[in-house]
């Protein structure tokens, strides 16, 4: 029973793990979707200051109700437009994360392949030695 589960659960979680290039089209799906929503939070806030602006300094009787409406969503248009800044920041460390693994997956692969061939010439050389050592060896039990 747990071990059918897990297994169900690590075959469903294998597929739906996006391929790179997915994971590339879902992030400038992402970027693009939030620059929009960063575009329109700000007009709010503007339209907002605008329209306190204008119910406050133009208008010649200050309707407080309306007034106090539209500073509330004056506030709500600055606290959706930091949320989307903030979503945008965390997107924003996902791609350098993504990114990030990738670069260090190459430079981990060149440092072992490095190693790989350091060890090498160090086995030769090792050889080289101990021939070098057993023909002394040799000359030696001669004398």
């Amino acid at each position: 029973g747990v071990s059918c589960t897990a297994t169900m659960v690590a075959v469903l979680a294998r597929k739906l793990e996006l391929t790179r290039a997915e994971k590339h089209v879902h992030n400038f799906m992402m970027d693009t979707q939030l620059t929009k929503r960063l575009k329109n939070a700000a007009a709010n806030v503007l339209r907002e200051t605008w329209l306190i602006y204008k119910y406050t300094k133009l208008a010649k009787h200050v309707n407080v109700s309306r007034v106090l409406a539209h500073q509330r969503k004056f506030l709500q248009a600055i606290h959706s437009l930091r949320k989307v800044k903030l979503d945008q920041r965390k997107l924003t460390d996902n791609v350098n994360a993504v990114s990030d693994v990738a670069r260090l997956q190459s430079s981990v692969y060149d440092i072992v392949s490095q190693m790989l061939s350091n060890q090498t010439v160090l086995e030769s050389k090792f050889y080289d030695l101990d021939a070098r050592l057993l023909a002394l060896q040799a000359i030696d039990r001669a004398i």
